[in-house]
């Protein structure tokens, strides 16, 4: 092969390449992209309870700001407590989109005892993660009593009637009532019961007066041991528990030499805390 037909090959060759090169078809390789995302774990941001600070019969409401990044929250749980007096009590949380908070209410009841209850939200996820935040608040000191059978009625009695009973039952009327008073702490603490009265005053003839010294009473059914009733404030009970009850019996000596008519006197049982 001579120098001129070598060179017509070679360019001959390289037009095919470049033809190859020019045309040829396109191709594509593939490969993936990857990450594990791990379970966030939620937060309880902020917990507030309102009022505080409350008293019996209050209804709270308690909101939790609970926050994951994963958006999986499962359940929101409030533990109310009082360590004091062994109350625990849950409560669920319920979202509330509008306000972007979960929240319930809880009500005292009539003798929640004053002090500071805790209440600590508890968030849990769907990995069962959870976050967890406490909160307190404050219950009030209440006093409170009721009276029953009330008013002290002695019905219809001679001059000179000694230790008359205020529901005395040889009467035989079922409308007389008084005996025993009975006084329940309707408060959420220990009190001390103090008792005074007053004079019974004539209801015709205002200056004829049964004096308060005429009026006895005794906590237990026992006149040999009753106390006489005085315009200062006597102890009459001490440390009676929330939701329980004291009895006062009561006995009256009518005097001689008032008039025919009606007497009537003022009783005041005061409370303090114990």
């Amino acid at each position: 092969m001579n120098k001129k037909t070598l060179i017509l090959v070679w360019g001959i060759f390289l037009f095919i390449s470049l033809m190859s090169i020019s045309f040829s078809q396109e191709t594509e390789e593939k490969t993936y992209t990857y990450v594990y995302v791990r379970n966030a774990a939620p937060s309880v941001e902020e917990v507030l309870i309102n009022p505080d600070p409350a008293v019996p019969y209050d209804t709270l409401t308690i909101k939790a700001k609970v926050r994951d990044l994963n958006n999986d929250i499962t359940n929101v749980v409030a533990v109310i407590e009082n360590k004091d007096y062994n109350i625990k009590e849950e409560l669920e949380l319920k979202y509330d989109k509008t306000l972007d908070l979960y929240l319930n209410t809880y009500t005292l009841n009539s003798n929640a005892p004053p002090g500071t209850w805790k209440v600590e939200v508890t968030a849990i996820d769907s990995g069962n993660k959870q976050a967890i935040l406490a909160s307190s608040f404050k219950v009030n000191i209440v006093v409170s009593i009721d009276l029953d059978q009330v008013p002290i009625d002695f019905g219809e009695k001679d001059v000179n009637s000694l230790d008359v009973e205020a529901d005395n039952i040889l009467d035989d009327k079922d409308d007389i009532q008084g005996f025993p008073m009975k006084i329940t702490n309707s408060g959420n603490t220990d009190i001390t019961l103090k008792i005074s009265g007053s004079d019974m005053v004539g209801q015709q003839i205002s200056e004829q007066k049964i004096n308060v010294e005429n009026l006895h009473y005794n906590t237990i059914l026992d006149k040999s041991n009753y106390k006489t009733l005085s315009k200062d404030l006597q102890i009459l009970s001490q440390n009676l528990l929330p939701n329980k009850g004291e009895e006062v019996y009561f006995w009256l000596t009518i005097p001689s030499g008032i008039s025919e008519q009606a007497f009537k006197g003022d009783i005041s049982i005061q409370a303090f805390p114990s």
